[in-house]
């Protein structure tokens, strides 16, 4: 199970937590922490498969919340 602690990841330098959006990161950030490019989190958009999104103008973020909560979704149970 992941769980979403509430100390901010190292990784997580985040432009929008600096400008006052604590939680919130880039689509490169999480094409960073997912090791995907910003080309596949385009394509999980299009397709509706990818974790939600909010859109602001041209930029798009991620609620590192939401993240969590469809990798959870994503989580395989191993058969007894």
């Amino acid at each position: 199970m992941i769980t979403q602690t509430t100390a901010r990841p190292a990784h997580v330098d985040c432009d929008a937590q600096a400008a006052g959006l604590p939680g919130v990161v880039t689509e490169a950030q999480l094409g960073n922490m997912l090791k995907k490019t910003e080309r596949t989190l385009w394509t999980w958009r299009q397709t509706r498969t990818g974790p939600p999104f909010i859109k602001v103008g041209r930029s798009v973020m991620y609620r590192l919340a939401a993240v969590y909560a469809w990798l959870e979704k994503l989580e395989k149970r191993e058969r007894k």
